[in-house]
């Protein structure tokens, strides 16, 4: 089985859709986000989809969400899952673990101007 990987979403322009969230972080966070990614990509789709760092936020535009503890802060992605790929379009920070719906409404913006370009 192939094991899941993480893409970054491009806008036309080469930026990013999450803009400077990772750059934005502080040092310590961003190494231990990048070691949680990481991590995550050593599982199987069925293994991590079955796990407690994801879930399916909109069984319309499919759009799903990973996401970790760190410090006492939920780091959430969100995005699309194809095939083994998870597109990531949208990310923000949180101390509580829930995801608001503005941030479900904007990801779902931006996962329909990715995939329909």
């Amino acid at each position: 089985m192939k094991k899941i990987e993480f893409e970054f979403c491009e806008k036309e322009n080469k930026k990013l859709y999450i803009g400077n969230f990772l750059k934005n972080l502080d040092e310590n966070s961003y190494k231990k986000i990048n070691v949680k990614l990481e991590y995550f990509q050593e599982h199987t789709l069925l293994s991590f989809r079955n796990s407690k760092h994801t879930k399916l936020l909109d069984k319309k535009t499919e759009l799903s969400e990973v996401r970790t503890k760190i410090n006492k802060h939920w780091f959430r992605f969100l995005g699309k899952w194809v095939k083994n790929i998870f597109y990531i379009v949208h990310a923000f920070k949180k101390k509580s673990n829930e995801t608001p719906p503005r941030e479900i409404k904007t990801a779902n913006k931006k996962v329909e101007d990715y995939f329909n370009k």
